[in-house]
């Protein structure tokens, strides 16, 4: 998806503020992708503004249309920007107040990556030593391949039809128990087909009402008829995987980040409270330094506004995707928030009392969605976190 017009101009002002500054031209072997007003505009211009922009915004420009759009938006900076100086307007009081706040925000940020996060790093046998010490957090919990059938009940049906629909479902189970084909089974007596691929999950996806049973049933076995609140189920269980523990290999990238960001906190805070210290900074009662710890668990609930699939680099490390939402964390301040998906984050649709599997094709922008993160980082902007599971409301504008 395309993001709005205005918004490279945005991001880019975001990114202006990040990029070091070049100490001269750029070498004569870069590939020169636009020239404005005299300024070429490069290859390596380009990369320094892709790897500076926002964690949930990169992906959208590391595309080639992506990196043809922020060409143009390079370009048309340098020309509204000689525009403007020509009619005056740099020599306007309110803009020359603007420009200022511009300069410290950028001289923060660089101060912020000289003194901060270019000293964080985090070695292998610091992230190994972790992995340890915790490696139920890298568990994948025990998964069942537990297709159903499915007979949907209507709120006007009567007591006659009620009664046949549930003889319905206990004819597809008396089939599966004498070896039905399961398949022709639910397309015969199932309102629902079952998904052309294995559809494997963990515990958490069904109502508690009905859980324990299916999962106390032991490959090949067929549960009972259940009610549920729009109709009658039966499952059966063609596979199940046994609980495991993910390689180290697997999970060190991941290991990595979350101990740099970790210390990236801790750092920053340290920074923040000398210097507020140092410059005798004073709030008035109720406001003050943000305090968040980026381990704990939270809840962002919003708006999709934007579906970004991730790169091929991204990918490779495990994140698939990202969600632009527009909510909040764990109730809080609607905001801007960055949910990155990865291969293993659950993904699912609430239907009634029941979560329907679903699938990252399935993500559209207009739709409201619970993120369930291991944590949040707000140190950057938008406030960022990673999905263990997101499911999409049945609200929707």
């Amino acid at each position: 998806m395309r993001p709005p017009a205005y918004l490279g101009l945005v991001l880019l002002l975001n990114a202006f503020a990040l990029v070091p500054a070049s100490g001269g031209p750029s070498p004569q072997d870069d590939e020169v992708v636009a020239v404005a007003a005299g300024r070429k505009i490069t290859q390596k211009d380009l990369e320094e503004r892709i790897s500076n922009l926002p964690d949930g915004y990169r992906e959208v420009f590391e595309t080639p249309d992506g990196r043809a759009r922020l060409a143009r938006e390079l370009a048309r900076i340098e020309v509204f920007s000689q525009e403007a100086v020509k009619i005056g307007l740099d020599k306007d009081p309110g803009l020359q107040t603007r420009l200022s706040e511009l300069t410290k925000a950028v001289l923060a940020a660089e101060y912020a990556r000289a003194k901060i996060s270019s000293r964080v790093s985090v070695s292998e046998e610091e992230a190994r030593a972790y992995y340890g010490k915790n490696r139920e957090e890298y568990s994948n919990p025990e998964r069942i391949y537990a297709p159903k059938i499915f007979v949907r009940v209507l709120d006007s049906d009567s007591f006659e039809a009620v009664t046949q629909k549930r003889e319905r479902a206990e004819r597809a189970r008396r089939f599966l128990m004498e070896g039905a084909d399961f398949r022709k089974t639910a397309w015969e007596l199932s309102d629902e087909q079952p998904d052309a691929q294995p559809d494997y999950y963990a515990r958490g996806r069904l109502v508690p009402e009905i859980e324990p049973i299916v999962f106390a049933l032991n490959k090949g076995e067929v549960s009972p008829v259940m009610k549920v609140r729009d109709g009658f189920v039966v499952y059966k269980i063609e596979d199940r995987i046994p609980p495991s523990v993910k390689p180290f290999d697997d999970v060190k990238s991941e290991i990595v980040q979350q101990l740099r960001e970790e210390r990236l906190q801790e750092m920053f805070e340290a920074a923040e409270r000398a210097l507020f210290d140092k410059y005798q900074v004073v709030f008035s009662p109720g406001i003050g330094p943000l305090r968040r710890n980026p381990k704990e668990q939270s809840i962002a609930v919003g708006k999709i506004s934007m579906v970004v699939l991730a790169a091929p680099d991204s990918a490779a490390k495990g994140v698939i995707a990202t969600l632009l939402i527009e909510g909040s964390w764990d109730g809080g301040a609607v905001e801007q928030i960055a949910i990155a998906l990865r291969a293993d984050t659950t993904i699912a649709r609430q239907a009634g009392s029941e979560e329907l599997h679903a699938r990252l094709d399935d993500l559209r922008a207009g739709q409201f969605v619970r993120a369930r993160c291991a944590g949040r980082v707000e140190l950057s902007s938008p406030s960022r976190g990673e999905a263990k599971s997101l499911v999409i409301l049945e609200r929707q504008d």
